[in-house]
Order: structure tokens, then C-alpha cells, then sequence
């Protein structure tokens, strides 16, 4: 089996079927952390009536708001990167780390 190669400008760059195997199982990881990620979001969603592309979208009402902020704590809960769910929900990370700010979570004697 040969290797991919392509030019970037005056240099020939030749991946080995092991660096092409290495790139597709992180590809389908990435795919399989935004489907996980989507199913959670959605199921939220479908909890709050409020509709994903809302959430994802310009502006927001509180309930919106509130949806978008639950999104991210349960997200990050399950590890997901700050930076990473601000791609998923349109927005940068400071956002995102504002929004975990908003919803940290208390223990009953706190």
C-alpha cells in the first residue's frame, strides 16, 4: 500500500499508511465526540422546547439562554473542552467559560 503525498509550495509531504490510519481514527473520533455531543444538546432541546438552531443562533431569550448555559455545564461535565463547545454552539470560549461561571454547581452545604 502506498503512502498520500501532496506539494505545500517547493516540498513534497508523504504520509505513511500509519500516519493515514492515525489521521482517519482521530477524524472519526472527532465524529463521534460531535454526535455524542449533538444527542446530549438535543436531548436538552427537547426538554426545554427551546429549539437548537436558538441556541446556536445570534440572539436569545432567557429561556434560551438558560438552555444554551445547561448545554455547556452538562458538556463540559462530560469533558468536553471549553473551545470545543463554543464551535458546537457558534460562540468563542470566553463565552462558554462565562457560562460555567453562571451555572457552577454548589454542594447543599455550600
Amino acid at each position: 500500500m502506498q503512502g498520500w503525498g501532496c506539494h505545500c509550495g517547493d516540498t513534497v509531504v508523504t504520509l505513511s499508511p500509519s500516519e493515514i490510519a492515525l489521521i482517519q481514527r482521530s477524524r472519526e473520533s472527532a465524529l463521534a465526540r460531535r454526535a455524542e455531543f449533538m444527542a446530549m444538546a438535543n436531548d436538552v432541546c427537547e426538554l426545554t422546547g427551546v429549539p437548537f438552531s436558538k441556541v446556536s443562533g445570534v440572539r436569545g431569550d432567557a429561556d434560551t439562554i438558560q438552555t444554551r448555559d445547561l448545554i455547556c455545564r452538562i458538556a463540559f461535565e462530560r469533558g468536553f473542552h471549553p473551545a470545543v463547545i463554543g464551535r458546537f454552539i457558534r460562540r468563542d470560549r470566553s463565552t462558554v467559560l462565562h457560562s460555567l461561571k453562571k451555572t457552577k454547581m454548589t454542594t447543599p452545604d455550600e
